[in-house]
């Protein structure tokens, strides 16, 4: 397990780099809160934690453009708020779209925060919009299929932060 996650954080790494050559910095962001969540969420070896966590670090320190972050998670915040602006009754795309960009948003939101940058406040703001529709009765099943297909296609722990009481 642990050398399948070490893969995961070097193909992670890899396309971490990709994006950010091609100036994608919010999408480079978000891979890099992805292989922070791996450390946060995993149990890894001493030294393969703190080699990428050195590494995340290193790459917070001299990461290039943080104001396209911020514009990244409005745009991302904005997919959410344009769905849950339709109407109340959704289908599972649709919540898979606004589920999809609320677990981009807290991969981002979670490294800012580590890095001391609490000014965000949309993640949870966010996903109340998401449980409050998700709670609809007519919604609960295509709102459980959306989360079943994330988690069926995720290495990464999903949190069900939509559907708590």
């Amino acid at each position: 397990m642990i050398k399948e996650l070490d893969n995961k954080l070097k193909e992670a790494f890899l396309e971490y780099k990709e994006l950010l050559s091609n100036k994608d910095f919010g999408g480079a962001f978000e891979v890099l809160g992805e292989i922070q969540n791996i450390l946060d969420n995993y149990d890894l070896s001493k030294s393969i934690f703190y080699d990428w966590f050195n590494k995340v670090n290193t790459e917070l320190s001299m990461f290039p453009n943080y104001e396209s972050v911020y514009i990244y998670i409005e745009e991302r915040s904005n997919v959410i708020k344009q769905v849950v602006s339709i109407g109340s009754i959704f289908n599972t795309e649709e919540f898979l779209l606004m589920l999809t960009a609320s677990i981009e948003i807290e991969m981002i939101c979670n490294l800012l925060e580590k890095r001391g940058d609490d000014s965000l406040n949309d993640c949870a703001e966010l996903n109340e919009d998401i449980k409050e529709v998700s709670l609809i009765q007519s919604n609960k099943s295509a709102f459980s299929s959306a989360l079943s297909l994330i988690r069926k296609n995720s290495t990464l722990p999903t949190i069900n932060y939509w559907s708590k009481s």
